[in-house]
């Protein structure tokens, strides 16, 4: 036997535009940093930096937005499986003590 690999995956096609106003970037990269510090105790911020040294970071930034066209997803879920299988990889996925665990993704299972 050979364990099988399941996976979702979605493929996106557009048209990429660049941007190179310092206004859009500067509201791209607070929105990210944002994003990304927010389970902080003590969230950074752009504006905790001096605002001449985020205006030189920001030139050195390459503004890049993808308008979207296509969508497709695709997933694979033991479905070539039969139902003992299946119920051994929602009770793997589910097991506290499997590092890979993603009890989630059972759920949906």
């Amino acid at each position: 036997m050979v364990p099988t690999w399941n996976y979702e995956i979605v493929q996106m096609r557009g048209t990429p535009v660049l941007h190179e106003s310092p206004e859009w970037l500067y509201k791209q990269v607070s929105h990210a940093t944002n994003t990304l510090e927010s389970d902080r105790i003590q969230p950074w911020q752009v504006t905790d930096a001096p605002e001449p040294f985020v205006d030189a970071q920001l030139r050195g930034v390459v503004g890049l937005e993808v308008i979207v066209t296509d969508i497709q997803g695709k997933w694979k879920m033991s479905q070539n499986k039969d139902a003992n299988d299946f119920e051994g990889v929602k009770r793997g996925m589910s097991d506290p003590s499997d590092p890979h665990r993603n009890s989630k993704l059972a759920e949906k299972l």
